[in-house]
């Protein structure tokens, strides 16, 4: 828990000494060294931004079943794309970690991202079974306005960057999961589902 403040804390703080270069800056640089477990970072600048992520973990000598469900807020006012946007991993992010790592980090406005993890795991001749939103859900998914249209076709203006660093997760160990967005109106989601039955 004190890992986690920690982290925040750290990126908020990039945050707000960093803004000017950019109408919408997100950046996390010598955060989350030799994390270990379970890590959730969602960081974002901008507004109606939706940002997720979930881990389930089931483990049984009969039946496991680990279930990740999603559910979407709808109704949220859109706002104009920023003339400039940038989400930047810095230098040793989260290097020599161990563990569920998930990060959502954009810089921008009417984006979603999600990192999922189903792990199921059950005795010898017993039922394992993850189970993780459908395709189907995440293909009809989108930031809608309280009327139900589409958030807005507008083109962004100005330059849009996302960058990691070459020492990012550098030694890392386990499920490493990243969104990084820069820009408007985008989707991005890292789902990863794992059944495993003793022989």
């Amino acid at each position: 828990m004190r890992t986690s403040y920690l982290l925040l804390t750290l990126g908020l703080s990039a945050l707000s000494l960093q803004s000017a270069l950019a109408d919408e800056f997100a950046e996390i640089s010598d955060s989350g060294l030799n994390a270990h477990g379970v890590v959730s970072v969602n960081q974002a600048a901008g507004n109606v931004n939706q940002q997720a992520n979930l881990r389930s973990i089931s483990i049984s000598q009969d039946a496991a079943i680990a279930i990740t469900p999603l559910t979407q807020q709808n109704g949220l006012t859109p706002v104009p794309d920023s003339a400039a946007s940038s989400a930047r991993l810095g230098a040793n992010v989260f290097a020599g970690s161990q563990g569920a790592i998930g990060i959502n980090q954009s810089a921008g406005s009417n984006n979603q991202s999600a990192n999922m993890l189903s792990i199921a795991i059950a005795g010898k001749s017993a039922y394992a079974s993850p189970a993780v939103v459908q395709d189907q859900l995440l293909a009809s998914t989108s930031t809608v306005t309280a009327t139900g249209q589409p958030s807005g076709t507008s083109k962004p203006t100005g330059k849009l960057q996302a960058e990691i660093a070459d020492t990012a997760f550098q030694g890392s160990r386990g499920v490493v999961q990243i969104n990084q967005i820069a820009g408007s109106q985008n989707r991005a989601v890292n789902v990863l589902a794992v059944q495993w039955v003793s022989p």
